[in-house]
């Protein structure tokens, strides 16, 4: 035992570490295992079935930021390397975990990824010093003699290569499952203390379900694994894949399919769509094969009950590209409802327009019929209390960042039905429409009408 005095207190075979004090001799020690798990995070208000309790298992808080990390470590100090170079291929997120314990072993690296990956992916593994080889295939190639894989099969097979390069080959090693199973698995179970009934997981390698639910399942077997795959072999779920319907030869040769209680399938719409209500709900930002898996979760909750646990492979920041398309449609859908609106309400008594600029800006064009708040007014709250609630209401400014806060104000005040026209009027003009210039008349309209 060392001393009270020693920096840290574990110590095996030259390496200290204190999990604890939060002490490392080196970034590796930071993988998560029992005794370093990572959270387990209950989910409160996306999920409404109290029964039913789903904690999401985050693996984003590895060192390295993803549930890979725990396989690489595994696999990496169980290769024979001999010089040689480490070539894998990947969707991104066992790239970095592979690079980044691989530059802490001074073992060199080469990445084969698909083209479509996120680009923030090949940024960081750029900058973590990876050589880097893209190929045109689907985020997730099945063949192993196609797209990425097929780069790296290529090395290892040739006759020219094949001395200076070796893999992980995770969809076949035996270590990828043990990984999970030393570790995924016991976690789980030890902080749930054995209360978990539902563990949900998604299909990739196939080593967590694997690993994890082998685990499990040893220790209850009435645990049920639910495995979730794209319910289309093209997908942008990156690090998922389609395993039903695949020819013996081409599903992942460490699954062990006797561990899944059943299979669900997801789109991407859905598994996105979840992800960014949980960002929004529950204030954890994750990845959308996350969105996949808690959709899943969700169904089950609406008629099961027990405690759920939802594998969260990593966070949403490797993936603000692919967000920024969904985002960018959602801001479109959200004004052309606006649009919709004024046009169908035209004389509808129930229906009004306001605008929130300053009685200047609104000189100088405004949507016809809309009426004149101005947000920056001491009185603004109080013009606003003054309107009737049950009328439906659409807000604008200049580019909607106004008109934004005073939506959000209108609902704490108790307004039923409001609208925020995204984009403002520089929205509305660039559509075709003409800003109606105010006149005296206009500017005297006063909000009696709106009461």
């Amino acid at each position: 035992m060392a001393s009270k005095d020693s920096f840290s207190k574990n110590t095996t075979q030259g390496t200290e570490f204190d999990h604890q004090l939060r002490v490392y001799s080196d970034v590796t020690q930071l993988i998560a295992s029992p005794e370093n798990p990572t959270p387990l995070v209950r989910l409160n208000r996306i999920n409404l079935n109290k029964d039913f309790q789903i904690y999401l298992k985050l693996e984003r808080y590895n060192p390295f930021g993803s549930v890979k990390d725990r396989i690489v470590s595994e696999m990496l100090h169980g290769l024979e390397i001999g010089g040689r170079t480490v070539a894998e291929p990947s969707s991104g997120n066992t790239g970095i975990a592979l690079t980044c314990v691989a530059n802490a072993l001074g073992v060199p690296i080469q990445i084969a990824v698909p083209r479509g990956i996120p680009e923030e992916k090949k940024i960081l593994l750029r900058l973590l010093g990876a050589e880097l080889r893209e190929a045109d295939d689907a985020l997730c190639p099945i063949f192993p003699t196609e797209g990425a894989r097929g780069l790296v099969s290529a090395l290892i097979e040739s006759p020219t290569t094949k001395n200076s390069y070796v893999s992980l080959n995770q969809y076949e090693n035996k270590l990828n499952v043990e990984a999970h199973y030393q570790t995924t698995g016991p976690e789980i179970w030890q902080q749930t203390r054995g209360k978990i009934k539902y563990f949900f997981v998604g299909l990739g390698t196939c080593g967590t379900v694997t690993g994890a639910g082998r685990y499990l399942k040893e220790q209850n077997p009435e645990i049920k694994i639910i495995a979730v795959e794209p319910s289309s072999p093209d997908h942008k779920l990156p690090g998922m894949k389609r395993i039903t319907g695949l020819d013996e030869e081409l599903i992942p040769k460490i699954l062990d399919s006797s561990v899944i209680d059943d299979t669900v399938t997801i789109t991407d719409e859905d598994a996105y769509g979840t992800a960014i209500e949980l960002a929004r709900k529950d204030g954890i930002p994750v990845g959308p094969t996350t969105g996949a898996m808690l959709h899943v979760a969700l169904h089950y909750a609406k008629s099961s009950s027990g405690l759920a646990v939802v594998m969260s492979p990593d966070d949403a920041f490797k993936y603000a590209s692919f967000y920024k398309d969904i985002l960018e449609e959602e801001s479109r859908r959200i004004r052309e409802e606006a649009y919709a609106l004024i046009e169908d309400n035209r004389d509808n008594q129930n229906f009004a327009i306001i605008d929130v600029r300053t009685p200047e800006e609104y000189a100088g064009g405004c949507i016809e019929e809309a009426i004149n708040l101005d947000y920056s007014s001491a009185t603004f709250r109080n013009e606003l209390n003054k309107l009737e609630k049950n009328k439906k209401y659409v807000i604008y400014c200049r580019s909607g960042d106004r008109s934004g806060i005073a939506v959000h104000l209108m609902k704490e005040l108790g307004f039923s039905e409001v609208y925020n026209m995204l984009g403002g009027i520089i929205g509305w003009e660039a559509r075709g429409n003409r800003g109606k210039e105010a006149s005296e008349d206009d500017m005297m309209v006063k909000q009696e009408g709106l009461v």
